[in-house]
């Protein structure tokens, strides 16, 4: 005799996320976050940062305010201060600065990196200021959409004499340049190389 329980096993598909009666809605959702409570948006990559953090046994220069810090984004690489409990920076969050949009630009590094100026010359920014350029990149963002040819990184190759050696690689050949200089950025794209290595009568190198 077959064995029966009191659970009864709905027939049919399971239902999908569209088809959720639960208790949270959009109106629920938009509600906690005009009050600015509760929810911050969706931080699971961030989590993913925090969780990748390692420590160093030596101090470095953060790179978002230039001050030591032995604490390292695994994923990033780089040094941060996720709220140290002594020392100058104690208490910085530049951990999360590093890793927000409306920071992007702002840091130490970003400095050099991004404008090309001195680390010197860098200042840590204002309230206000951090506000504009939180505007600005979500401006920015809202804008035009990055054509693929954007996107795509530079190309970096090796430079391949062919019949007649280019004077670059001579020099290389006898010892009077270092041959690191031999890679050569390129931003245009491969169909681009392509076209311009047909136009000219310069040995072009393998992509």
């Amino acid at each position: 005799m077959r064995a029966t329980t009191d659970k009864k096993h709905p027939r049919g598909r399971p239902k999908k996320d569209e088809d959720y009666e639960g208790p949270i809605t959009k109106k629920l959702i938009v509600s906690q976050k005009r009050r600015g409570k509760h929810l911050c948006g969706d931080l699971s990559e961030l989590k993913r940062h925090w969780d990748s953090r390692q420590s160093s046994k030596h101090d470095g220069k953060c790179v978002v305010c230039g001050l030591a810090s032995n604490t390292v984004c695994g994923i990033c690489g780089v040094r941060v201060h996720c709220m140290p409990n002594h020392g100058k920076a104690k208490d910085k969050a530049c951990f999360f600065d590093y890793h927000s949009d409306a920071c992007f630009g702002l840091t130490r590094a970003d400095w050099t990196d991004i404008h090309g100026k001195s680390k010197k010359e860098w200042k840590p920014p204002t309230c206000t200021q951090i506000n504009q350029n939180a505007k600005r990149i979500k401006d920015i963002l809202a804008g035009e959409e990055v054509s693929d040819e954007e996107e795509e990184p530079a190309i970096y190759h090796h430079v391949t004499p062919r019949a007649t050696p280019s004077p670059s690689a001579a020099a290389a050949v006898t010892g009077t340049v270092d041959p690191s200089t031999l890679y050569e950025p390129y931003t245009m794209t491969p169909a681009q190389l392509k076209k311009e290595a047909e136009q000219s009568s310069e040995p072009r190198c393998e992509i």
